[in-house]
């Protein structure tokens, strides 16, 4: 596991904040305005502003290559997904992302987002090391404890994307499967910004292929 720096509270309450966090986006059945300032501010509480700015160090070994293969890693695993999905489940267990909707006849507006979508990848990176840290603080320092802390907290990340995909449990594993590879790429390059970059580019590749209708 990468040098967690010095944190600034118990793990283990920032544990079960994070749980409460988790459950109060179930109960509401969407993230609100409180829960948005609350993932923006945890990771602050956690690391310190300095444990912050240590996290998003650069990048110092080659990562283009990486950058690409994930990439494209990713869209295969969720093209499998769904097709596996549909041959089990049906067709009514595929939904798409709600923006889908605003891409026709190859309008450029969506990608408007863009800017707001990368201050929301960069807090949403932050808040999955966050989870992550705090759970294998709790966990054997081995490679079970690090295993472990990175799967519940890509699964714990895809459950805070439920109400955007309505609770329907196809995306939120797509979700859950993303978030393992960009937190696995923080662990190898010891920088959030590789996590961040990776995340981003899968973002802009997603909304590409809408604007392009493929």
């Amino acid at each position: 596991m990468p040098d967690l720096y010095r944190v600034k509270s118990n793990y283990l309450v920032d544990v079960c904040l994070m749980l409460l966090l988790i459950l109060y986006v179930l109960h509401s059945d969407g993230i609100d305005i409180l829960t948005t300032v609350y993932t923006i501010v945890l990771p602050f509480i956690f690391f310190g502003k300095d444990g912050v700015k240590a996290l998003l160090k650069p990048i110092n070994k080659p990562f283009f290559l990486w950058l690409i293969s994930s990439v494209a890693a990713l869209q295969l695993v969720d093209a499998s997904i769904a097709w596996l999905s549909e041959r089990l489940l049906g067709a009514q267990s595929i939904i798409g992302h709600p923006i889908e909707a605003s891409f026709s006849g190859h309008s450029l507006y969506p990608f408007l987002v863009l800017l707001p979508l990368a201050l929301q990848i960069i807090f949403e990176e932050l808040l999955s090391i966050t989870l992550t840290t705090a759970i294998y603080s709790q966990l054997p320092k081995n490679k079970i404890g690090t295993a472990v802390a990175f799967v519940t907290s890509a699964f714990a990340m895809g459950l805070l994307h439920g109400p955007t995909y309505q609770w329907h449990l196809v995306p939120i594993l797509a979700v859950s499967i993303s978030f393992l590879l960009f937190s696995y790429t923080w662990y190898r390059y010891q920088s959030l910004r590789a996590s961040i970059y990776l995340h981003f580019s899968f973002d802009v590749f997603f909304l590409l292929t809408l604007y392009l209708g493929w």
